[in-house]
């Protein structure tokens, strides 16, 4: 029995080894910017400051320059420390920079990106920004809506199963979509009473029936942006 949970623990072990120097491998062979070394794993979190991270920052622009390249776990980090590289970088090269990284529980709770605050740069995200600024976020709109209002390891991803981390986020993650799933059924029903002014899920059914969009806004867009919209405290 010993020899045969070896040869299925062997596997386990050094699938994510293999993936992490195949990536590492890859990671080298592109002209980074300099920067202090890191170790297998954990890249540069052992010497981060927690504690002062802006001096952290500024020491390495002494010792490295204005640009300065961290791994923090197996995540490649760009440090911009002077104004004339931060241009480069926010002005001249921002739609290289300007999509945030896909994390595990970002990605699940706005149904894979299709929010306006976790999309990546493209058509569907200047559609649904011009959609929000124009029907959801205008001074009037915003009035209106007041009753209302009052991972750095992707490659061992695979702890958080064991954990029950992902067992947890599809439970919650089940609950908002039923109670979306209601709301937007209770919005199309006939038979509900209407009020004189229209909330957010009256403007984004509006616009999901009409097809006045760009781009084909399917329940899931609206979902993703009543997420942001309702539980942007929480998340």
């Amino acid at each position: 029995m010993a020899l045969p949970m070896i040869l299925l623990l062997v596997p386990i072990f050094l699938i994510p080894i293999i993936l992490h120097v195949q990536r590492y491998k890859t990671i080298k062979s592109i002209a980074l910017p300099p920067g202090p070394r890191g170790l297998p794993f954990i890249g540069n979190l052992h010497q981060f400051d927690y504690s002062n991270p802006q001096n952290y920052f500024w020491r390495l622009s002494k010792q490295y320059g204005p640009m300065v390249s961290l791994r923090l776990g197996s995540v490649p980090i760009l440090v911009v420390s002077s104004a004339k590289m931060a241009e480069e970088v926010l002005k001249t090269h921002d739609l290289q920079f300007c999509s945030r990284p896909a994390l595990l529980s970002q990605q699940k709770v706005s149904y894979n990106g299709l929010d306006v605050a976790f999309a990546p740069y493209n058509a569907y995200w200047r559609e649904i920004r011009k959609i929000c600024v124009v029907h959801l976020f205008n001074s009037n709109r915003v009035q209106s809506f007041r009753p209302i209002r009052e991972d750095y390891f992707p490659s061992i991803g695979w702890v958080d199963n064991i954990t029950g981390m992902i067992r947890r986020l599809e439970r919650n993650f089940k609950e908002f979509d039923a109670f979306h799933q209601e709301l937007i059924e209770e919005h199309l029903d006939p038979a509900r009473i209407k009020t004189d002014q229209e909330d957010i899920v009256d403007v984004l059914l509006q616009i999901w029936k009409q097809r006045g969009s760009k781009v084909d806004i399917t329940w899931d867009h609206i979902k993703a942006v009543l997420m942001v919209k309702f539980h942007n405290q929480y998340i």
